[in-house]
């Protein structure tokens, strides 16, 4: 005769077995996709601090280029209360240098559209630094770079997936 009570409890143990194997390689895929989201998450969030700087590095120095710009035309006018001429000379080739190294920067880490519109400000700059030695004047600059700023500050709003206003 066979034992079946013996042989049900048998199957019936090796199934419990087999199942809580059987949970534990599916508990530990859920646990290993989880943790890749999670690593992914900690890098686009990390890979978007590193853009914000970036970007917020290469902003500021447009910003100082056009201070550096209006000190040198205020100094080669002659306005109360501006530097020397060469004081002034030599802000705005440091300008200058942080705006090339801030776009080198940007270059590196930008989708390609941002990386053009910032070219297209520095050649702007360019453009603008010969005009000035040809007599041209800030006022030109004025009506002109704040469009390119802005255009440059909606496309790296929306890289960083922040509203753009």
């Amino acid at each position: 005769m066979v034992p079946w009570p013996t042989l049900i409890t048998g199957a019936v143990g090796a199934a419990g077995i087999l199942g809580t194997i059987l949970a534990a390689r599916m508990a530990a895929a859920t646990e290993t996709a989880n943790l890749r989201l999670s690593i992914n998450a900690e890098n686009d969030r990390g890979r978007r601090a590193d853009k914000r700087q970036v970007y917020a590095a290469c902003q500021a120095s447009f910003s100082s280029i056009v201070r550096a710009a209006a000190m040198e035309r205020d100094s080669r006018l002659g306005s109360s209360g501006s530097i020397n001429i060469p004081d002034a000379l030599a802000e705005l080739v440091k300008a200058s240098n942080d705006m090339y190294i801030a776009l080198s920067e940007l270059k590196l880490i930008a989708p390609g559209n941002i990386g053009r519109m910032a070219e297209a400000i520095v050649r702007f700059w360019e453009n603008y630094t010969e005009r000035v030695r040809k007599g041209g004047t800030l006022e030109e600059m004025e009506s002109i770079f704040p469009v390119l700023q802005n255009e440059l500050y909606a496309a790296m709003r929306a890289d960083l997936g922040e509203p753009v206003e």
